[in-house]
């Protein structure tokens, strides 16, 4: 089993206008390196077999990524400033295999785990799909709570007291599985763009009647580059 990694890249980054004019948020540098190459370096490091990593971007990142003369393996361009309808038209368009799982990626995280994550050891008959997160009580993390075997029991949006927050990877055992997820969710009215946080609400009540759960997986080390104070902060740690 392999599985299709991909990572958001299509946001406007509108934040990031005090730091740079002329650059979108995932092509900021960080040390010598983009911040969506920061995050591609996390994903090769802590998956086992990435044989592809699939870059989701809008048409601003991609006219400017062309000029850096950066390519790093395939591009899918959609012009889209939501990530998640970005991911709904990608995998529309793209050649994602919808029985392998999906793992989606924000751009602006820098992760280390404790072990590095094999798809085939993490999916069977009970997990269904996992979440990432961190100790924090920061108010700039969507919240979950677990029950004692790292299994999720529910997530909340920002402001939320609770100490487990929510790092930007997800992964779905199937493709197909988030796009279900989606289209319950796109039944429900939501006017704004989705977030995370909600998709993992509607997954906790889809696995109950499946009888499936959600794996919680604590990172040994991250960071966020996600506004421009936490990126002013992180910057200087890599």
């Amino acid at each position: 089993m392999n599985g299709n990694y991909l990572l958001l890249m299509a946001g406007k980054g509108s934040r990031f206008s005090s730091l740079s004019s002329d650059l979108p948020k995932p092509l900021l540098k960080i040390g010598n390196k983009r911040m969506f190459e920061v995050a591609s370096d996390s994903i090769i490091k802590n998956f086992v077999n990435v044989k592809k990593i699939y870059l989701c971007c809008n048409q601003e990142v991609i006219k400017n990524l062309s000029k850096t003369k950066k390519i790093f393996r395939k591009i899918n361009v959609v012009k889209s400033n939501s990530p998640i309808q970005t991911v709904l038209k990608t995998t529309k368009y793209s050649n994602f295999n919808k029985s392998l799982p999906m793992v989606i990626f924000d751009c602006d995280q820098n992760f280390d785990l404790y072990n590095k994550i094999n798809l085939n050891n993490i999916f069977n008959e009970q997990i269904n799909s996992f979440i990432f997160f961190k100790k924090t009580k920061s108010k700039n993390y969507g919240k979950i709570i677990k029950n004692k075997n790292n299994y999720l029991l529910s997530s909340f949006n920002r402001n939320s007291d609770l100490n487990c927050g929510i790092v930007g990877v997800y992964g779905f055992k199937k493709l197909s599985l988030f796009l279900k997820i989606n289209k319950i969710l796109s039944k429900q009215n939501f006017n704004r763009e989705i977030v995370m946080p909600d998709i993992m609400k509607v997954l906790v009540q889809y696995n109950k009647l499946l009888k499936k759960n959600t794996l919680c997986i604590r990172v040994k080390r991250h960071s966020s580059f996600g506004n421009p104070a936490s990126f002013k902060k992180n910057t200087k740690e890599i």
